[in-house]
């Protein structure tokens, strides 16, 4: 009895329907992971602190705008591969694996770097944070608000010690009897900043707050991108099959 040719397109765990039923979930997943992506480096970028930090670290500048470009790529790649399932296009597949593997390295090194780089922090604030408070506070209006916000946040003074104010441009040109700024107080009111004693002010320099809170910016840029790349490495995977499956239906379509 002859027998009849299997359906390269019939049910079962290797099957043409099954990969592109498979390939096309993580294609929409693609598209989700590129989305949260973009919004995590978005996250990151527009955080009220985000000028001053950007200047202070970087580590978080670098990791940030990675993490953005990556996942709008994402997002691009993951429509065009929607069609190339749907479609069967065999081309879209294999350039819908290639870019994937070309953004998991990219995502691997972005998460490696933003995870050791958790502990150069502190050294990138030192060298910067100091200039930055003392060069530009009172000439520069965005940074200016996100020194005070980052005083009043952190319940601190100065980059390293309220004494830092001692030394600023701020100081040296303000009309002003002040010896810190107003949102250097406990209670902050206009011209409190004239007297620095401790039950007036904040003694604490605004380095560690802000050491941990870029600490943290890296940690979750660093921990959303493994999650993405371990979904991607299984889309990969399911990639190939699919491609090759379609590359021996042409060659084979009986």
């Amino acid at each position: 009895m002859e027998s009849v040719p299997k359906d390269p397109k019939a049910s079962g765990c290797c099957s043409i329907s099954f990969l592109k039923c498979i390939l096309f979930f993580f294609t929409i997943l693609s598209l989700g992971l590129g989305g949260f992506l973009l919004a995590t480096g978005l996250w990151s970028l527009l955080d009220p602190n985000i000028p001053l930090n950007i200047q202070a670290s970087p580590s978080l500048a670098l990791a940030t705008f990675a993490i953005i470009g990556t996942g709008a790529t994402l997002v691009f790649v993951g429509f065009l591969a929607c069609i190339g399932v749907i479609k069967e296009v065999k081309v879209a597949v294999c350039i819908y694996a290639i870019f994937l593997a070309a953004l998991l390295i990219t995502e691997v090194w972005v998460a490696l770097f933003a995870y050791l780089h958790e502990d150069k922090v502190y050294e990138e604030l030192s060298s910067t944070l100091n200039k930055t408070f003392m060069e530009t506070y009172g000439f520069d209006e965005q940074r200016t608000e996100s020194i005070d916000n980052l005083q009043r946040q952190f319940k601190c003074c100065g980059a390293a010690r309220y004494e830092d104010w001692v030394h600023s441009l701020w100081i040296k040109h303000s009309r002003l009897n002040n010896t810190v700024p107003d949102s250097c107080c406990k209670s902050e009111t206009p011209s409190c900043g004239i007297r620095d004693h401790p039950s007036n002010i904040y003694y604490d320099g605004c380095i560690h707050g802000l050491e941990k809170l870029i600490t943290e910016h890296l940690t979750v840029l660093a921990a959303v991108t493994f999650g993405v790349c371990l979904a991607q490495i299984l889309a990969i995977l399911f990639s190939i099959c699919l491609f090759v499956k379609l590359k021996k239906l042409k060659e084979n379509p009986y």
